[in-house]
């Protein structure tokens, strides 16, 4: 991994971005291996993660397996790695100046994209905002027609999301009235 990165910046140093959420748990290492690293941390709505997240491993499954697919035990292993991800997440940001970790909602970013990128940019001291706005706003262009899957969930599974994932949906604001009272009466009945 780190040659491969060593390879990308070799003939031209650059910063490098790398956009994955298996990252999120990888803070630690990723700091040992960039000490001068900046951390970006996207929140996004949980009720949407979890449907989506199944809809990617469903398809990943389908498009890449050798078997036809059973799905036995995704859901568990959906709502654990996230459980995983976000302990070790918090047990990484610990590790990292605040100037050097920024947070965002999904939500804002998608509402507000250059407004965010631009408190990003302030934020983690990534240089002239302003340079970069022109490639902002030209992708901003390419993306404009661009529609986001739509998932309906059960209310049952509403309310396992909000059982397991309750912490995090506390934390980031995501509790909607109607599961912020069944998650009352949860906590009152345990």
């Amino acid at each position: 991994f780190y040659r491969y990165l060593q390879r990308l910046t070799f003939k031209t140093p650059k910063r490098l971005v790398l956009k994955s959420p298996p990252h999120t748990c990888r803070v630690k290492v990723l700091l040992e291996m960039f000490p001068d690293a900046r951390f970006i941390h996207i929140v996004r709505d949980p009720y949407v993660v979890f449907p989506s997240t199944i809809h990617l491993w469903k398809s990943l499954y389908r498009d890449h397996g050798l078997q036809r697919p059973q799905y036995v035990g995704l859901e568990e292993h959906v709502f654990e790695t996230f459980n995983r991800m976000y302990q070790r997440l918090e047990e990484g940001r610990k590790l990292v100046s605040p100037s050097r970790f920024h947070e965002l909602r999904y939500e804002e970013l998608v509402r507000n994209p250059v407004g965010e990128m631009r408190l990003l940019y302030e934020k983690l001291d990534l240089g002239a905002f302003e340079s970069y706005l022109p490639r902002l706003e030209e992708y901003l262009r390419q993306v404009a027609g661009y529609e986001r899957n739509r998932y309906e969930i059960s209310p049952e599974l509403r309310a396992r999301i909000t059982e397991r994932w309750g912490e995090v949906i506390r934390r980031y604001g995501y509790m909607r009235e109607e599961s912020a009272d069944k998650a009352a009466n949860l906590a009152t009945h345990c």
